[in-house]
């Protein structure tokens, strides 16, 4: 008997060990669910997920503060305010899709914990070095997607930006 708990004793560490490891990629993926698409920059506004360059469905979304239309070459863009919290949309290909989140407070946060008020360090800790930086701008490209941190010392403001032109001209 003490023979087969001695056998047994390691598998059954291992098992526990694979159940905890699978548990814990299953939680890891709640915060991956932050991004639509592998590699794409997305962003949780309440129970929706908002990705630059898709649809925006505004049934999902909270009841915005203020909605302005913005004149933009022939047509114009949306721009919903939630808060400290701007969503501007275009017309692509017939859909209104999103072209720009945007916020300068400190009440939201990028899906890796970034936030106005945080270091470039942080910033480049949690996103690598910058695709581009220009001046006090620092660019992360990734699928059409590109999220821009403005920095003076700390995090002044975050942008996710889609390339309305771009994406239109194909």
């Amino acid at each position: 008997m003490v023979r087969k708990l001695r056998t047994a004793a390691p598998l059954l560490i291992l098992a526990i060990v694979l159940t905890l490891t699978a548990c814990a990629g299953s939680a890891g993926n709640q915060t991956g669910a932050q991004t639509a698409k592998e590699g794409t920059y997305a962003f949780r506004l309440g129970e929706a997920l908002l990705v630059p360059g898709e649809r925006f469905d505004a049934s999902r979304l909270p009841k915005p503060d203020d909605v302005i239309e913005i004149p933009d070459d022939g047509e114009s863009d949306t721009q919903y305010s939630f808060g400290d919290i701007e969503v501007t949309t275009h017309k692509i290909d017939g859909e209104e899709r999103i072209v720009s989140i945007y916020f300068m407070k400190n009440t939201a946060a990028t899906a890796e914990g970034v936030t106005v008020g945080d270091t470039l360090d942080k910033v480049i800790a949690a996103y690598g070095q910058p695709t581009l930086t220009l001046g006090t701008e620092y660019q992360y490209d990734k699928n059409g997607v590109t999220l821009v941190f403005i920095v003076r010392d700390t995090v002044q403001s975050v942008e996710y930006r889609f390339d309305k032109w771009a994406q239109s001209e194909n």
